[in-house]
């Protein structure tokens, strides 16, 4: 063959050399072909396991979230009244050795009152549990609307509240 100038000498082949040629060239592209299949197999299994990775981190996120709102829930449950939304007798008690520590380093007063309902029992007696419930829950309000910001109230037992006023600190 020749091409403006330039000769180029075209193989020959004898014919089941030809053969051979094209047999090799099928089994390479098979090669590929499955090769090919193999690859696109992975890429697809890629793509569904980050799919699934992802579906499962939002899963895990959504998981730790709610475990967040219960492991708060149980905070509160553990240190608030359930019916006065107070601070309960333990944290009450904590807050008064705390308040005293600070009266003896100080040098200051502390006051510290244990009010009790008259006559709960009574109540309940007459308006049943859930009538005392009420006389509880508004004993707690009141009381919380009635101490400065600095002082503490809780539920001590029962119809029992405890209060711990320290002295004016702006003194």
């Amino acid at each position: 063959i020749e091409m403006s100038g330039f000769a180029i000498a075209a193989p020959t082949f004898s014919r089941p050399a030809m053969l051979g040629v094209l047999a090799a060239a099928l089994f390479f592209f098979v090669l590929w072909v499955i090769a090919w299949g193999r690859n696109q197999r992975h890429v697809d299994e890629r793509q569904n396991l980050q799919f699934e990775l992802l579906s499962r981190d939002e899963e895990l996120k959504r998981e730790r979230s709610d475990l967040a709102t219960v492991r708060e829930a149980l905070r509160l449950h553990a240190i608030r009244d359930e019916l006065t939304g107070l601070p309960n007798r333990t944290s009450i008690v904590e807050v008064l050795e705390r308040e005293m520590a600070r009266a003896v380093r100080d040098k200051s007063t502390l006051s510290v009152v244990l009010a009790d309902i008259d006559h709960l029992k009574k109540i309940n007696e007459s308006h049943g549990e859930p009538g005392g419930d009420e006389v509880l829950k508004e004993v707690g309000r009141r009381l919380e609307h009635a101490i400065r910001n600095y002082d503490a109230a809780g539920r001590y037992q029962g119809g029992e509240f405890l209060l711990v006023l320290p002295r004016d600190r702006k003194r």
